[in-house]
């Protein structure tokens, strides 16, 4: 086979593997382009250019690097492409350089932070260490229980930056047993991956169409209604689009928000920090952000199944109103009083009242009027507008921009003085107050004559 055709091979795989995603391509190319527009333009800031090209370009690659797995194994399985000539073993090659550079590219970005605690030789050797061991038992787990690639992204950014520090610690490197060992990693990954006879088509699910998407949901309903246990109502599970049963709530709202809860917990713990180490913005923008997102995802909920519910059920229009005031706040209180009443109890125990209760408290009142006014707000668009899901994200999202900055403007996710800004809460609060209560006297007005046939799921 003649030299140009193997480097086209090389070049084809090459960008199906580390580039499969059209948005990845043009993300790679712009940045890459500004990065070096700058250091021609620029010669001045050069070295500034070149770290941080270097940073980006580290985190770009990191983001390509989680694909690489899961398309490789794609590939392999694939029945299309599996009996090409050689196809493991340029596979195999195309990975091997991808991570070495990326391993090249993560040491001068290191280095550059870290210059005065160890050497390049040392960050690289580090580096390949990280990658090989991290990169290679993943997929061989991958290949045999597919949901493991869910944790790779936690592995790849929690593990690497622990190993790294754990090395930076110790202060001695024996880089001959490192390098030997990652040499031994990928001869062990090689007979493995030559050997490897996969049962079924493995898709990367990070790759997945929105149609694949849809059916792998569709799947996971089904399996998750196993445990659920029978509706309560028919209006609330039409509603909802799932069972309102309370073991089903009890999984959806207890046991999975404090599972990953616990984790978070559980990370804090491990890498020992401790309350001053901690921003407060962090717990009060998770907070608030946390019930914002519950009152979202609830209302999109009920502007795509509304109309299921007015189909199959013999309720006028306002009493249709008035149900779905009801079940909306009755669904949203129930979701978030659990992680809420967990995110307060960490913030007494373990942060020792990092967050003061007052606040908290304001906080949790700006949220519910936050959600509040959002919700009065989607339903009259869906009175309005035909219930286009497409109108209710841009709205909600200009919304959002809007009220956030206001936030921010009257210093609600950072301010705690109480006696400066007491009086800017009671006039953001005030004007949400309002608000509310504006929007929930049109969204009456104009629910008398809603068409609920118009509206577009």
């Amino acid at each position: 086979m003649s030299l140009s055709v193997q480097v086209n091979q090389y070049w084809q795989l090459g960008r199906v593997v580390l580039l499969p995603a059209r948005f990845l391509r043009w993300l790679f190319s712009i940045l890459l382009s500004l990065i070096a527009l700058g250091s021609i333009f620029f010669p001045q800031g050069k070295e500034v250019f070149l770290a941080v090209g270097a940073g980006v370009s580290f985190l770009l690659l990191a983001i390509i690097g989680m694909q690489v797995p899961g398309q490789m194994l794609a590939l392999a399985s694939s029945k299309q492409f599996r009996h090409l000539a050689d196809l493991r073993g340029k596979l195999f090659a195309i990975s091997f350089v991808f991570w070495f550079s990326t391993a090249l590219i993560a040491s001068s970005f290191f280095y550059h932070l870290e210059s005065d605690k160890l050497t390049f030789w040392d960050m690289l050797t580090m580096a390949i260490v990280a990658t090989s061991f991290i990169t290679t038992t993943l997929t061989i787990i991958a290949a045999y229980y597919p949901p493991a690639m869910a944790v790779y992204p936690i592995v790849f950014f929690i593990a690497l930056p622990e190993f790294f520090q754990r090395t930076l610690l110790t202060g001695e490197i024996q880089s001959l047993y490192l390098w030997g060992g990652s040499a031994f990693v990928w001869a062990v990954f090689y007979v493995w991956w030559k050997r490897w006879h996969p049962k079924k088509y493995l898709a990367n699910a990070m790759l997945l169409s929105s149609r694949e998407i849809k059916q792998h949901v569709e799947e996971k309903k089904s399996k998750e209604h196993k445990f659920s246990s029978q509706p309560l109502s028919l209006s609330g599970s039409l509603l909802i689009g799932q069972s309102d049963g309370f073991l089903f709530w009890f999984k959806r709202e207890i046991i999975l928000p404090f599972f990953f809860l616990g984790l978070g917990l559980v990370f804090i713990v491990w890498r020992d920090i401790t309350p001053e180490k901690i921003p407060e913005i962090l717990v009060t923008g998770f907070l608030f952000f946390l019930i914002a997102g519950r009152g979202g995802s609830f209302l999109h909920s009920l502007h795509k199944n509304l109309y299921r519910l007015w189909m199959n059920t013999n309720k006028s229009r306002m009493e249709v109103f008035y149900y779905l005031e009801k079940a909306y706040f009755s669904y949203f209180f129930a979701s978030t009083l659990p992680a809420v009443l967990f995110v307060v109890l960490v913030n007494h125990f373990f942060f020792e009242d990092l967050v003061s209760t007052f606040y908290f408290g304001y906080l949790l009142l700006i949220a519910t009027l936050f959600v509040s006014y959002s919700y009065y707000l989607g339903l009259v668009i869906y009175a309005k507008l035909t219930a286009s899901q497409t109108v209710l994200g841009w709205i909600l999202l200009a919304t959002y921009i809007c009220l956030i900055t206001g936030m921010v403007f009257f210093n609600i996710l950072w301010g705690q003085n109480i006696s400066q800004d007491h009086a800017d809460y009671l006039w953001f609060s005030g004007g949400l107050v309002v608000l509310t209560v504006l929007f929930r006297q049109w969204a009456r007005s104009s629910w008398k004559k809603v068409n609920f046939y118009r509206a577009k799921s």
